[in-house]
This record gives C-alpha cells, sequence and structure tokens, in this order.
C-alpha cells in the first residue's frame, strides 16, 4: 500500500518524557519496528521535561535506519508540571503542517502495526485516530476494591458504549451498520493531521484527561474521528508515575478507596437516558465531553446499582428504537 498518498508527507511522534530511562530503549525499538513499516520518513520528538536521569542521553544516542530521534530538553514551571500539560508541549513542538501527528506515553510499547494503521485509517478519511491500548494490572484486580471498580466498570460500559454508538449512528458520527468502536481515547495511542491540530487550537490545556478532550474539540470542529482497532499499543500499569494526574495516581486510588471513583466517562443512567431521547425527537445532540465528569462522579456503587435500570433502557428502548430507526438488519450488525 502506497502510503504517500498526498495526505500527509511525513510522520512525528510527540513523547513526554521524564525520568524514563530504564524504559525508553524498549519504546524506541518498539517504535523504530513501526516505523520500518511505513515509506514515510518517521521523526519520534522526545520532550524531556525535568528530567534528572539519562533520558535525554539515551534518547540522543538511539540509532536507527527507520526512525530519526529528535530529544528537545525543558525544565517545566510548576504550572506545567503534568501529564496533560507536558503532552501538549511535546505535540505543539512536534506538529509541522502536512505531517501527521502521533503520540504515545514513554512507558508505552506500541504495536509493530502502530503507524501503519494510524495511516491507513487517514487515508480512510479519519481527521484523528484513537488507537486501541490495554494493560496487565494484576497487582489491581489483586485488591478487594480494585476487583470491584474494574468488574463494575467492565459491565456498565460495555451497555454505554452499546447505546453511545446508537447515538452515534443516529448523529452520522458512525456508519448505519458499522461495528461498535472500542471507544478508547488515549494519548498513549492516537494521530492526527497536523493542519486539523493547528486547525482546532491544539491540545487542550489540562493537567489530565487532555486526549479526551482533543477527541472532543475535534468532534466540535466536525472532524472525523476514527477507532482504529489495529492501532495497539500496551501501556504501564505502574503506581508510581512521573507526572501529575496520570494512570499510576488513578490505579493507586482504585486500590485504596472501598468504594472507588468510576471513570468519569461513566454517565447515569438519566443523562443516557436524556440523551436518547433528544436523538429520537430530532434534536441532534453531541456525546457529552468525556474529559470532565457531567455532574456528580460515579462510585463503584452507583454502576453496580445502575446496571440493571441502564440494561433496561438499552434492551427495552433503544434497541427497538434503533431497529425500527434503521432496519432490523443493518441495527443487528451494529450490535
Amino acid at each position: 500500500m502506497d502510503l504517500l498518498g498526498g495526505t500527509f508527507t511525513r510522520i512525528d511522534i510527540a513523547i513526554p518524557v521524564r525520568d524514563e530511562a530504564a524504559r525508553l530503549p524498549r519504546l524506541l525499538k518498539a517504535v523504530a519496528r513501526a516505523a520500518a513499516g511505513v515509506s514515510l520518513p518517521v521523526r519520534a520528538v522526545i520532550f524531556a521535561n525535568d528530567c534528572t536521569d539519562a533520558s535525554a542521553d539515551i534518547a540522543r544516542a538511539f540509532r536507527d535506519a527507520a526512525l530519526e530521534v529528535v530529544v528537545v530538553e525543558a525544565d517545566c514551571e510548576t504550572s506545567d508540571a503534568s501529564a496533560g500539560r507536558a503532552r501538549r508541549l511535546a505535540m505543539d513542538i512536534a506538529a509541522v503542517p502536512g505531517g501527521l501527528l502521533m503520540t504515545t506515553d514513554a512507558d508505552a510499547v506500541p504495536g509493530t502495526m502502530w503507524i501503519r494503521a494510524a495511516c491507513q485509517s487517514v487515508q480512510a478519511g479519519a481527521d484523528l485516530v484513537c488507537g486501541a491500548i490495554s494493560a496487565h494490572a494484576p497487582h489491581v484486580l489483586a485488591t478487594r476494591s480494585g476487583a470491584r471498580i474494574t468488574h463494575a466498570e467492565r459491565r456498565y460500559s460495555a451497555i454505554q458504549h452499546r447505546i453511545r454508538h446508537a447515538l452515534d449512528q443516529l448523529a452520522g458520527r458512525q456508519a448505519i451498520g458499522a461495528l461498535r468502536p472500542h471507544y478508547m481515547e488515549s494519548g498513549a495511542s492516537m494521530a492526527i493531521l497536523a493542519d486539523r491540530y493547528l486547525q482546532v487550537g491544539g491540545l487542550p490545556r489540562m493537567d489530565h484527561s487532555e486526549d479526551r478532550a482533543l477527541v472532543y474539540r475535534a468532534e466540535l470542529h466536525d472532524l472525523i474521528v476514527h477507532y482504529c482497532p489495529t492501532m495497539q499499543a500496551r501501556v504501564s500499569a505502574r503506581l508510581r508515575g512521573r507526572a501529575m494526574g496520570g494512570m499510576a495516581a488513578c490505579l493507586r486510588h482504585r486500590m485504596q478507596q472501598d468504594d472507588p471513583l468510576a471513570d468519569q466517562a461513566m454517565l447515569p443512567v438519566d443523562l443516557l437516558h436524556d440523551l436518547w431521547s433528544d436523538a429520537m425527537a430530532g434534536r441532534a445532540t453531541r456525546y457529552p465531553d468525556r474529559s470532565v465528569a457531567q455532574g456528580r462522579v460515579l462510585r463503584a456503587s452507583d454502576l453496580e446499582k445502575g446496571l440493571a435500570g441502564l440494561t433496561q433502557l438499552y434492551v427495552g428502548t433503544v434497541r427497538p428504537d434503533l431497529y425500527h430507526h434503521v432496519g432490523h438488519g443493518a441495527a443487528m450488525a451494529a450490535q
């Protein structure tokens, strides 16, 4: 497949780094393997912020014919010392007009198809591509609270995503009958055309959830968002992160609280009901911003109590309405 295609002429990968000397070699090797799968020039921009170890030197010393590595060192002000703000600075530096801008984390391991899959999605019409992520976290599941919130979220989100997919089909964000997306929106596995990134004002200035905020901002600007299951990256489930607002703090909370907070993207049943009613009444409604809570953040107990009502909303209302609106066969294929 010709990956030049006229849509973009280069690929730049923004990687915020802080004291990652132990993990950087594995990351860079993985990115180089992925870069070897495309015919375009690929550059990794290592934004080494407030590093006290050899991260910058390790990145500068890396050599691979498929990957150019550029290191930018900085001492961030206290106000910028967060996961979200460091990513914004890294992406702003890496954004080159006419290119494809990608981003991942310093402790992630992208798959060999990571770059190629992003390119294919853009060539298929996407402006922004959300890849899939996975993590191995037995230490979280080994705790009572960690297992509780993980189980509750898994069951609740499975039904919520079916409702979201139905809403997306009615709104034209997803094709009628398309397979349900994974709906992961993570900066560890994301790509956007650099021109579109600059057009929408870049990454929102947030300490965390900046990745979801970018997707929502893209939707507000009517950009085309694809969720690509073959654009995969494995992320770390470590408990000691490098910046405020990262995944590590979330995992620690889930292991330590009796009734942990759920992901802020989990919506209450009554809000989902209202969204569906508006959609069926022809009142165009955007799916809510996943970077901020829509009211009170739900807890594990809320998900457990709300699951029956959520299931009834989907089975008793959303699915029959969707069948009637778009046709039985198309709705069945989508679910």
